[in-house]
């Protein structure tokens, strides 16, 4: 399975390098995410079809609270802008995130439960409002 998400994780990174050599994206990923002290927009790509839960642990691991997620499936790449939050009190806008749930799913959720905190083990992940896709050439 490991080799699957390595696969998955790679053919999306290729992807996002070439957008990366549109000076658009770089205009658009600035406006969708905040831009950290050092200039910097962390971001973690994962494969469509990889396990949401290890995404979720491996954005956790930038050691940032803000971070963009990026895939591509669906002949489209997507930019989605995540934090960390504090979900304490909020039990009703809580989705949980299970093993078998692959990124795709996960964006799926997302789409149909906007503002919504996903919580997975050990972690609680909010999408922002702002996300980009873009077509693959």
């Amino acid at each position: 399975m490991e080799q699957e998400d390595m696969t998955s994780r790679a053919a999306a990174a290729r992807s996002i390098s070439n957008l990366m050599l549109n000076p658009s994206f770089h205009r658009d990923l600035a406006e969708a995410a905040v831009i950290d002290d050092d200039g910097e927009i962390p971001m973690v790509v994962a494969g469509s079809d990889e396990a949401a839960v290890v995404a979720i642990h491996r954005m956790e691991r930038v050691g940032r609270d803000c971070v963009v997620l990026a895939t591509a499936f669906d002949d489209r790449v997507h930019i989605i802008y995540m934090k960390t939050t504090d979900s304490s009190g909020r039990a009703e806008d809580l989705v949980d995130i299970v093993g078998g749930i692959t990124v795709r799913d996960w964006l799926e959720m997302m789409r149909l439960n906007p503002g919504r905190t996903y919580h997975t083990s050990g972690s609680d992940i909010m999408s922002a409002m702002n996300s980009s896709e873009y077509a693959l050439a």
